[in-house]
């Protein structure tokens, strides 16, 4: 079966949880828009922008896509997170 966006973005946001233990949990701690800065920094290949004191950024300049998912699967943590504080409210 042929790769799209979401199954690459969906992939990787496993990933994120399961080898980097980067769950919903550890998400909500992160309340200053860190996931999301996190998304436009690979979106933008910004280093200067990156919320984490340069741990975990790895830029693929020749690897486009794989930028892109991660930029992709930081944006749906941040839904995962967002949606963990409407339950909790």
């Amino acid at each position: 079966m042929e790769e799209t966006g979401v199954s690459l973005i969906a992939k990787e946001r496993d990933r994120q949880i399961n080898e980097l233990g980067f769950d919903v949990a550890n998400d909500y701690l992160y309340n200053r828009n860190q996931l999301e800065t996190a998304a436009m920094c690979y979106i933008e290949r910004l280093r200067s922008r990156w919320p984490w004191n340069n741990t975990h950024l790895n830029l693929t300049p020749g690897d486009r896509i794989t930028e892109l998912k991660k930029a992709g699967a930081l944006i749906a943590a941040q839904i995962d997170r967002e949606l963990l504080m409407l339950k909790r409210k």
